[in-house]
């Protein structure tokens, strides 16, 4: 072995060691946030604000320039998804949940092994257009929901949501009829 390749080795090698503390490192903020919004819900105390706001302090914020695999870029956005959705800061947690779609996007090879988080990322962004007011960004976006081919019954379950999506959109856009009319499809 030539000491160049060798040194080439010793970087990629250190290279997998800084990805896998990376990862390791977003997994002790991720998996307290997550537990966190899943007991309390939307509506949290000034103290729960302040409990997530430790987890996630504004060092976490800068990380996004760093050259993160595309597992811990994920992660981050998840992240901060979650932070800003906790503290009810819709604006914020929509530009993060519309990176992690981006994301898996752009990595089409990752697509299919990312195909159950794609698809609660796809329903967590429909709800935040639809709390947002951004209708019209909806129907292509449950469009890509029902495109999406599913492996598991899991994720088949999860794009069932699009009709739930789409009679809401019905709903609120004042459509009744269009929403009568895809009942029969539901069924």
């Amino acid at each position: 072995y030539s000491e160049d390749r060798l040194n080439k080795y010793i970087e990629e090698l250190q290279k997998t060691i800084n990805e896998i503390n990376t990862s390791h490192d977003y997994n002790l903020i991720f998996i307290p946030l997550y537990m966190a919004v899943i007991k309390k819900g939307i509506t949290r105390s000034p103290e729960d604000i302040k409990g997530i706001e430790k987890l996630v302090d504004e060092s976490f914020l800068k990380h996004e320039k760093n050259k993160l695999s595309f597992k811990s870029k994920k992660q981050f956005y998840y992240i901060l998804y979650l932070y800003y959705f906790a503290k009810e800061d819709f604006e914020n947690s929509y530009k993060y949940i519309k990176k992690i779609i981006e994301h898996i996007e752009k990595h089409s090879l990752q697509m299919e092994n990312n195909t159950d988080i794609y698809i609660s990322a796809l329903n967590n962004y429909i709800i935040h257009l639809d709390l947002l007011k951004k209708w019209a960004d909806i129907p292509e976006n449950i469009q890509k929901l029902r495109d999406i081919p599913v492996k598991t019954k899991n994720e088949e379950v999860k794009t069932t949501f699009a009709f739930m999506h789409e009679l809401h959109l019905f709903l609120v856009t004042g459509k009744f009829e269009e929403g009568l009319s895809t009942i029969p499809q539901i069924e």
